[in-house]
């Protein structure tokens, strides 16, 4: 087959599509995984002893659920959510400062795990809640991790 320059950039354009543009959160130099929209979902494979996180954006006053359900495996997991405030630089973040209301939780146990959380008043502009899911057990999980307002 006869190779043109129409057809290395077709293959070039089809190439660089399949490549999404997923953007990641970064604190302390630790990526805190894909930003993810209130309302939409990520799924994480985890291979035993390994974490996975997303983080999407929060408003002050927002009341919160954070549904972690699984997809494949059944492996016990740890949930742990907690706040970032923003640094001004996109996708940048920082620990919030001493005295931050909402303090990180939590939870252990098999799929799915529900938590709820509100977010203080104080939240500034620009700040995300974080959710890392471990895989504590011997086998590989699946899971969907899903974000939504409640209020």
């Amino acid at each position: 087959m006869t190779r043109t320059p129409g057809m290395a950039l077709l293959a070039a354009l089809v190439i660089g599509g399949c490549q999404s543009a997923v953007r990641t959160g970064q604190l302390d130099e630790q990526s805190l995984g894909p930003l993810v929209a209130l309302g939409a979902s990520q799924t994480v494979s985890l291979p035993p002893s390994q974490f996975g996180r997303v983080h999407f954006p929060v408003k002050a006053g927002q009341k919160l659920q954070v549904s972690v359900l699984p997809k494949e495996g059944t492996s016990p997991v740890s949930l742990q959510i907690y706040p970032v405030v923003s640094v001004g630089e996109p996708d940048q973040y920082g620990q919030p400062p001493s005295g931050y209301p909402l303090k990180p939780v939590q939870k252990s146990g098999t799929l799915p795990l529900t938590l709820e959380l509100v977010t203080p008043d104080q939240t500034p502009t620009g700040g995300a809640i974080v959710v890392e899911l471990k895989n504590i057990g011997s086998g590989l999980l699946e899971a969907v991790i899903e974000p939504k307002l409640l209020r």
